[in-house]
C-alpha cells in the first residue's frame, strides 16, 4: 500500500519581510522568509519580547512590513480591501500575549466578538460552538462573568476557547509557553 502525501495549502508567507516594532525606537527586525502550510506547527522565536505582538499583528495584517510582504491564504495584506482583511482576520484565532480583554465585556462577549465582527455567522451558531470548545479546554460552560472576576487559569482557558472559535485556518500564540 502506496502513503500518498498530499501538498498542503500555504496559509501564511512572508516574502523578504522586514518589520518594524515602533513601540520601542523603531527596531527592526531580520528579513523574515517563512512559509506555513496547513496543518504546520511553527515556533518562531524572537529575540525582544516586544516583537512578539508586531509578529503576530504582521501575520494579521494589522501592521505592514516596511520592506518585503505578508501574504495570508495567498493574498498580500496590503492589497485587501477593508472589507476582505476583514473577512480574511475571521480566518485567523489569536492568544494576546496581554490577555487582552475588554473588561466592561462579559468573557462570552469578548470571546464571540471577533467573529460577530468578522464573519457572518449568527450569535447563536458562535455560542453553541464556544460552549463546545469550552468544554474541551476544560471548562464546565463558556465564563458568563466579566473578565476581572475570573481566575487566571479560566482566562487562559477562554483565551483559547477565543481563538479556537471559527475553525481558523491559522492560530497565532503569542507566548505560548508563559504562565
Amino acid at each position: 500500500m502506496a502513503v500518498i502525501l498530499e501538498k498542503q495549502r500555504v496559509v501564511l508567507r512572508f516574502k523578504d519581510a522586514v518589520l518594524m516594532t515602533e513601540n520601542y525606537g523603531g527596531t527592526e527586525s531580520d528579513e523574515l522568509n517563512l512559509s506555513v502550510c496547513g496543518g504546520d506547527l511553527v515556533l518562531v522565536r524572537l529575540a525582544r519580547l516586544e516583537q512578539t505582538s508586531t509578529f503576530a499583528d504582521a501575520c494579521a495584517g494589522i501592521n505592514r512590513p516596511a520592506i518585503g510582504a505578508v501574504y495570508f491564504l495567498g493574498r498580500n495584506w496590503p492589497e485587501q480591501p477593508p472589507d476582505q482583511a476583514n473577512a480574511l482576520r475571521g480566518r485567523i484565532g489569536r492568544v494576546f500575549r496581554t490577555g487582552n480583554w475588554i473588561n466592561h465585556l462579559s468573557l462570552m462577549e469578548n470571546i464571540l466578538l471577533s467573529q460577530l465582527h468578522h464573519t457572518r455567522r449568527s450569535a447563536r451558531q458562535l455560542r453553541d460552538e464556544a460552549a463546545v470548545l469550552a468544554g474541551q479546554f476544560g471548562l464546565p460552560g463558556v465564563p458568563l462573568g466579566l473578565p476581572g472576576n475570573s481566575t487566571a487559569a479560566d482566562l487562559q482557558r477562554a483565551a483559547y476557547v477565543r481563538a479556537f472559535l471559527g475553525r481558523p485556518s491559522l492560530i497565532l500564540l503569542e507566548e505560548p509557553t508563559a504562565g
